[in-house]
C-alpha cells in the first residue's frame, strides 16, 4: 500500500513538473513583456523672475492635470538660472538629472517637450541631452522630443493665428504690434522672418522683430508707418516663452536703448503687452499639441 502511494506521488510530481516545463516553453507560458511606463518632461531654459516662475509653474500644473496620471516634471537647461534658483532655496533640477532619476525609477518611454520658441541652439541642446539617454542598458527604450513652437512653415502659420487671437481688445485696427523675440544665428533664425511673413498676410500692421538677430530693430523701424507729427500707438509684446529680464529690460525698460525708449524718442506712443507666450491660452495649446504628437509616436494612450 505504501509503495503504491509513493509511486502515485512520484507520478503526480512528474506530471506537475512536465506541465510547468511545457508551459514555460510555450508562447503563452513565457513571462509577459513589461508594459511601457511613460513619463513627461518639460525642458525649459527657466527664469529667475518671480512672475515668470509663476507662469511656468501654472503651465506645469496644467500639464499635470491634462496628462494625469502620467507624471510630468520640469527640467531646466540654463545653469545660471538653476544656480540662482537653488540659492533661493528652490528645487531646480537640470534636464539631465530629471532624466537620470526617471531611468532609476524604471520609466522606459519618455516624452521630452521643448519649451523653446524656435529650433535654435537651445533646442538642439535639449535634443542631444534627451536622445543620448535612449537605448542605454537598463535605461529608456524610447525618448521622443516634441517640437518647439516653430519648427516648420506650417507651425509658423499656426503660431501667427494664435498670436492674433491673443491680441488685446484695446488695440485698434491699423495700430502696429511688434512681437519681439530673442533672435538666433543659423537655421533656427529663419523662423522669425517666416513668422513675420505669415503675420503680415493676416494683418500688415503686425511685425516680428528680435533683440539679437533678424529682423532687427532697424529692419522693423523701416517697415513701421511714420508718426508724421501725431502720436501713433505702437504695441510691444514679447515673443518669448517667459517674460524675464529680456522683456523687462530690453523691451519695456527705461534705458535709452530699450525698444520702448527708442520708439518713444521717435515719436511713437508705446503700449505694453507684458504677457509672455506661456501666458497665452492659444499659444499654450500649440505646445500641448506638439507634446501630444510626441506621445503618440511613443504609443501612448490616455488612461
Amino acid at each position: 500500500m505504501q509503495k503504491r502511494l509513493l509511486t502515485a506521488s512520484l507520478c503526480l510530481s512528474c506530471l506537475v513538473l512536465f506541465s510547468f516545463t511545457a508551459l514555460a516553453g510555450s508562447p503563452t507560458g513565457q513571462a509577459r513583456s513589461k508594459a511601457p511606463s511613460f513619463a513627461i518632461v518639460l525642458a525649459s531654459f527657466g527664469s529667475t523672475d518671480a512672475e515668470a516662475q509663476k507662469v511656468q509653474d501654472a503651465f506645469l500644473q496644467a500639464a499635470r492635470e491634462r496628462y494625469a496620471p502620467t507624471p510630468v516634471y520640469m527640467g531646466f537647461t540654463a545653469r545660471i538660472v538653476m544656480k540662482k534658483l537653488q540659492e533661493q532655496g528652490k528645487d531646480a533640477p537640470s534636464l539631465f538629472r530629471i532624466l537620470a532619476e526617471l531611468g532609476d525609477q524604471g520609466y522606459d518611454h519618455i516624452a521630452v517637450q521643448s519649451m523653446q520658441v524656435i529650433t535654435g541652439a537651445e533646442f538642439e541642446g535639449v535634443k542631444q541631452i534627451a536622445t543620448a539617454q535612449e537605448g542605454l542598458p537598463k535605461g529608456f527604450k524610447r525618448v521622443v522630443v516634441g517640437d518647439p513652437l516653430v519648427a516648420s512653415n506650417e507651425q509658423a502659420a499656426e503660431l501667427a493665428h494664435a498670436l492674433i487671437a491673443s491680441l488685446p481688445k484695446e488695440r485698434k485696427s491699423g495700430e502696429p504690434v511688434i512681437f519681439i523675440g530673442h533672435g538666433a544665428e543659423g537655421r533656427g533664425g529663419l523662423s522669425y522672418p517666416a513668422l513675420n511673413w505669415h503675420l503680415q498676410i493676416l494683418d500688415p500692421m503686425l511685425f516680428i522683430s528680435t533683440v539679437e538677430g533678424a529682423p532687427s530693430m532697424d529692419d522693423t523701424l523701416i517697415a513701421l508707418p511714420a508718426p508724421e507729427g501725431k502720436k501713433l500707438r505702437v504695441w510691444l509684446a514679447p515673443l518669448l516663452a517667459l517674460a524675464g529680464e529680456h522683456a523687462r529690460n530690453d523691451i519695456f525698460g527705461a534705458d535709452p536703448d530699450s525698444w520702448k525708449s527708442m520708439l518713444t524718442a521717435k515719436g511713437y506712443e508705446c503700449m505694453n503687452i507684458e504677457k509672455a507666450l506661456l501666458s497665452l491660452p492659444a499659444v499654450r495649446e500649440l505646445w500641448f499639441a506638439h507634446l501630444d504628437e510626441a506621445l503618440l509616436s511613443l504609443g501612448y494612450e490616455k488612461k
